[in-house]
């Protein structure tokens, strides 16, 4: 009799502690994501986003430690706005993170679909987008501990990839704190911050320490109503934060954007 050959660490689907991994829906520089499902005790099942930590990242001890101390504050978050993280472990040497599932797509798919297809997200949306996100921004910003204290939270990567919008119409904002351990070694893959220079408020440009009220990464620029700093590299994107003032964007020059609506995003 044969027996069935030993299950890949690649192969789907498979178990992975608490979850079953049934799809691979990307890799980034940071991590392979999964679709899994979680099972209950009782029966119950919820579908899950399982994000496995690169083990380039996971072997860095200070990156393991500032990840958890983040995950674990973003998963005292519960808001509307908000991405729940719903684990955050190790199995089989492997870190991780589950949270829940939003089906739909990540700003940044939605806007290059838009590209591709020549069709403008009306105002009216981008505006509803940026405002979702500041809310999610603004719960964060003011949680504090059972003891009254702010606990300090700031995203620090606003940027469209982070801000997913689902086929039901919400806008939800996740990944808080993950930019913060990325930014632990000098060793990590290029690849592991690219894009994200452009969307860094001018302090944390400059590398001063982050601030609630500007290290939001510009959630305006992330609507595609407002713009992030044009640049050929991250360092000429982050220095243009720093230096300037960016150029006000095409899209406010349309009759459709309402005056109000224009300088609050010249002030953005």
């Amino acid at each position: 009799m044969v027996s069935d050959p030993p299950e890949s660490s690649e192969s789907l689907p498979r178990r992975f502690g608490r979850f079953v991994l049934f799809d691979k829906i990307g890799e980034g520089g940071m991590a392979r994501i999964y679709l899994g499902r979680q099972s209950t005790e009782l029966g119950g099942e919820r579908l899950v986003v399982v994000k496995q930590i690169l083990p380039i990242l996971a072997s860095s001890q200070e990156f393991s430690r500032l990840l958890i101390e983040e995950a674990k504050l973003a998963a005292g978050l519960s808001h509307g706005n908000v991405v729940q993280v719903i684990d955050l472990g190790r199995e089989d040497d492997v870190l991780y993170i589950a949270m829940e599932y939003v089906e739909g797509f990540d700003l940044s798919d939605l806007l290059k679909r838009c590209s591709r297809t020549k069709t403008p997200l009306p105002v009216e949306f981008s505006l509803l987008i940026v405002i979702e996100t500041l809310r999610a921004l603004e719960y964060a910003h003011r949680k504090k501990d059972e003891h009254g204290r702010p606990l300090g939270i700031v995203h620090r990567d606003v940027s469209p990839s982070n801000v997913l919008v689902s086929f039901d119409g919400e806008v939800k904002l996740c990944d808080f704190g993950i930019a913060r351990a990325m930014g632990v070694g000098a060793e990590l893959p290029t690849e592991a911050i690219q894009g994200k220079a452009g969307y860094m408020s001018p302090e944390a440009a400059a590398g001063a320490a982050p601030t609630r009220a500007r290290t939001c990464s510009r959630p305006a620029s992330s609507c595609g109503s407002c713009w992030p700093a044009v640049g050929s590299t991250e360092a000429k994107r982050a220095g243009r934060h720093r230096s300037s003032r960016p150029d006000k964007p095409r899209s406010l020059r349309s009759r459709r954007v309402g005056s109000q609506t224009k300088r609050a995003c010249t002030r953005s």
